[in-house]
């Protein structure tokens, strides 16, 4: 929210964004539960929600609508040159061949990045061997601004409230289950869903289309060239549980153009790249690496290990410090206030 502001962007999308104030925690067959209040943080909210259609057609029509930006729809990427000077970027276009020559490359293509892959750079990947299965749905509580998390023995369980009595519904499976809960009537996913969350959101019913999609946690082994860098899932994938694989691509691309607004003429374009490599170091290795220590520890079945996840919960839903430390990290402000001048970027 705070960059979509200061790219003068969110009020565009607030009429669809469904404020989010607090997350309630819970662990299946654990006693107790963990609330997390943005009042309690001293925060107006904790994030919203809103349908990401919505965000990619507000963000593309800023895009077209900037007269300092060309357009290329359709164009496919074959690869670049970079040296000291520039970056040539090679792209099919209208049936042939362009060259398009630019300071920087900068590779937001996904998982599956042919930017990254140009690059050089190799990819550290851990399968979880689950699959999200991710549907709409309507619920007999109202949302109240409100969302839950649920670990349960198959994988972590989401319910994102987006207005009234509707939820978005995140459930992890292993691949076999996960294939059969696509299987299932509606009636039939709807109870397990029920069952899973133990009824906390009463009657669930009105079930959209269920899709899926696996788990993976993917890290590149290098995020800049000489003149190139990726960002977002290029960059980065992470496991689900947080909620936080936008965000961290977002944070990434606050990060550079913040980087880029404080490059003057003279300074070495590849110490801009280092510059946003290294403040983006840190972001990924904690958000990356708790995300998938939720993702392990939370599917094992390890006594030791369920006796640690019990401790963590407990200690959480008694100390208000840990509650507000954790609520400020995932939030990602603090990392914005040490990292990000919004100053610059109206210069």
């Amino acid at each position: 929210i705070q960059i979509l502001k200061a790219l003068r962007i969110w009020p565009q999308l607030a009429e669809f964004a469904y404020s989010l104030k607090e997350v309630r925690v819970s662990e299946q067959g654990a006693y107790g539960s963990v609330l997390l209040s943005a009042e309690e943080a001293g925060m107006e909210e904790l994030g919203c929600s809103y349908p990401a259609g919505k965000m990619l057609a507000v963000l593309r029509r800023a895009v077209i609508e900037d007269q300092n930006i060309l357009v290329r729809d359709q164009a496919n990427f074959t690869g670049f040159n970079e040296d000291d000077e520039r970056c040539e970027v090679s792209i099919i276009y209208d049936g042939c061949l362009s060259k398009i020559t630019s300071q920087f490359l900068i590779g937001a293509d996904g998982m599956d990045s042919r930017v990254r892959s140009e690059m050089g750079s190799s990819i550290s990947t851990i399968t979880y061997g689950q699959k999200a299965v991710v549907a709409k749905l309507t619920a007999s509580s109202p949302c109240n601004h409100r969302a839950y998390e649920h670990f349960t023995g198959q994988g972590p369980l989401a319910f994102i409230p987006t207005g009234l009595n509707t939820y978005t519904s995140i459930q992890c499976f292993d691949v076999e289950n996960a294939d059969h809960a696509l299987t299932m009537s509606d009636s039939e996913y709807l109870r397990l869903t029920e069952k899973s969350i133990g009824e906390r959101l009463g009657s669930l019913f009105n079930l959209g289309k269920r899709y899926s999609y696996p788990l993976t946690r993917q890290k590149s082994n290098l995020l800049v060239g000489r003149r190139a860098v990726i960002v977002g899932n290029a960059a980065n994938v992470v496991h689900p549980n947080g909620a936080q694989g936008l965000n961290l691509g977002f944070r990434d691309v606050a990060t550079l153009l913040t980087a880029m607004k404080r490059w003057v003429k003279g300074c070495e374009p590849r110490a801009i790249l280092e510059l946003y490599s290294n403040s983006r170091s840190k972001d990924h290795r904690v958000t990356g690496g708790l995300t998938n220590i939720l993702a392990q520890g939370y599917g094992s079945q390890l006594h030791t290990v369920a006796a640690l996840r019990q401790l963590s919960m407990f200690t959480l839903s008694h100390s208000v410090f840990l509650r507000k430390r954790l609520t400020r990290e995932a939030s990602g402000l603090d990392f914005l206030d040490q990292n990000i001048d919004f100053s610059l970027w109206t210069r």
